[in-house]
């Protein structure tokens, strides 16, 4: 689960641009 968790937030932060932003896919995990 913590690989998923790793590149649900890589990808929030390609998307996003800022890294490190929290997004509603990562919150429930």
């Amino acid at each position: 689960m913590r690989v998923l968790f790793v590149l649900i937030v890589l990808a929030g932060c390609g998307a996003d641009g800022p890294p490190f932003v929290p997004t509603p896919a990562v919150e429930p995990l």
